[in-house]
């Protein structure tokens, strides 16, 4: 988050100059002062008292305007100190306030949604007062930039000068760093949490109520039974299918009661389900239907789908995750092609469940690299025949198994060769 919000703030100001980087900021913000002494009365002692603390230069306190509603106000009997947040440079601590003075932001920064959209609405609000720019940086922290006020508030080291919504410049501390650091912190919570709820999708079902329609499909795995899935499985749409990569993957998918169609919803009930074929765009509807470009959908078998949904729905709205594989058994391989060309289909995987990358190796040959074909099926343009088989096998999810010894040497085309070795991730 903090990156976001500070590219926003960059784009604010580039009217009115260039920004401090990132990195700059940080190098300033840990070489700063850190002092942030204050006593019960809320008041900062003297740079007497705290060593290192910043003195601004003298100016005169007669007729001094009062910091706005909200701001932190130290003693107007001490000629040393300016009105504002202490971490502001001298020049932003002694901005002048209409009295008019009030821009009517009503929305607090919450920690977790888009900065951009906040800080967008804040300049336009405070605009709209005919602010300058330097009071538009000043006022910034003291509304509704809830998570880092108190360090504006504690902190006395010095700041560099600024103008605008320059805020790495002007909010320079290292307590300021530490909020930025908070505020992501918050913000990874947030994406956690929604990560855990499931994704947005859709689902409808398809071959018949003993999934039997089911069998085959865009990922080559044939009698899903024989390839260790069985019918609790799902043709997923282009954006999920990835050209074949997310052949074998596990989904957990809950029916999603708080959106429309959610009266369709069995309540409570989740279903996992292994992704084993495509789901095609239907080009005759609009945006080719349920399972077009940029929708993540799930066309389940009818027994997989009526654990969430009720059968007179056809359609549900969903939450969907893709979540760790448990298999029975090794991983499969199952062999056709012909002398010269091997063609490999890949199953029954743990973990992530589906493949990365694939070598085979014939007991005279070293390790060769295969390349998918298409869905679960990767070729080796190699003659193999008469020879041992050994296959190495890299998961999407990145675990490395080397699976020796697979198919003896008197192996023959559309045989399947189980292993006693799978994957955790």
């Amino acid at each position: 988050m903090a990156k976001t919000a500070v590219g926003e703030v960059r784009i604010a100001a580039d009217k009115v100059g260039n920004v401090t980087s990132m990195k700059n900021y940080v190098t300033a913000a840990t070489s700063a002062p850190t002092s942030r002494t204050v006593t019960k009365s809320g008041k900062r002692p003297s740079s007497a008292i705290v060593p290192n603390a910043y003195v601004p230069p003298r100016r005169n306190n007669g007729g001094r305007p009062r910091a706005p509603p909200g701001m932190y106000n130290l003693d107007d009997n001490d000629d040393t100190m300016i009105n504002g947040f202490t971490t502001f440079t001298p020049h932003l601590r002694a901005v002048e306030w209409p009295t008019s003075f009030k821009p009517a932001i009503n929305d607090k920064y919450d920690g977790c949604s888009d900065p951009t959209i906040w800080l967008k609405t804040y300049s336009t609000t405070v605009k709209a007062t005919n602010s300058t720019y330097d009071q538009m940086a000043a006022y910034f922290s003291v509304p509704k930039a809830s998570i880092p006020r108190p360090y504006l508030v504690l902190t006395n080291a010095p700041s560099l000068p600024s103008r605008s919504l320059q805020l790495p410049s002007a909010l320079v501390s290292v307590d300021m760093a530490k909020s930025l650091i908070l505020c992501t912190v918050l913000l990874a919570a947030c994406l956690a949490l929604a990560a855990a709820q499931g994704s947005p999708g859709t689902a409808t079902f398809y071959g018949g109520a003993d999934g039997w329609g089911t069998m085959g499909g865009a990922c080559g795995y044939g009698n899903l039974y024989d390839a260790g899935y069985g019918v609790l499985n799902a043709a997923l749409s282009q954006t999920l299918f990835n050209d074949g990569a997310s052949c074998g993957q596990c989904y957990t998918i809950t029916c999603d009661g708080s959106r429309p169609g959610g009266q369709y919803c069995k309540p409570g009930n989740s279903i996992t389900v292994t992704a084993t074929n495509l789901c095609p765009a239907n080009y005759a509807l609009p945006n080719g239907g349920w399972c077009g470009p940029g929708r993540p959908h799930f066309d389940m078998s009818q027994p997989a789908w009526e654990n969430i949904g009720i059968y007179q729905a056809g359609v549900i709205p969903v939450l969907y995750q893709q979540v760790k594989c448990s298999r029975n058994g090794g991983v499969r391989f199952s062999i056709a092609g012909c002398n010269y060309f091997l063609l490999v289909n890949i199953q029954n995987l743990g973990g992530s469940g589906s493949v990365g990358a694939a070598w085979i190796k014939g007991d005279n040959t070293g390790w060769i690299q295969m390349s998918r074909n298409w869905g679960a099926n990767w070729q080796a343009l190699a003659g193999l025949v008469g020879q041992g088989l050994s296959f190495a096998v890299t998961t999407t999810g990145g675990q490395y198994i080397q699976f020796l010894n697979v198919a003896p040497a008197w192996w023959q085309f559309g045989q399947t060769y189980t292993t006693y070795q799978n994957f955790y991730y």
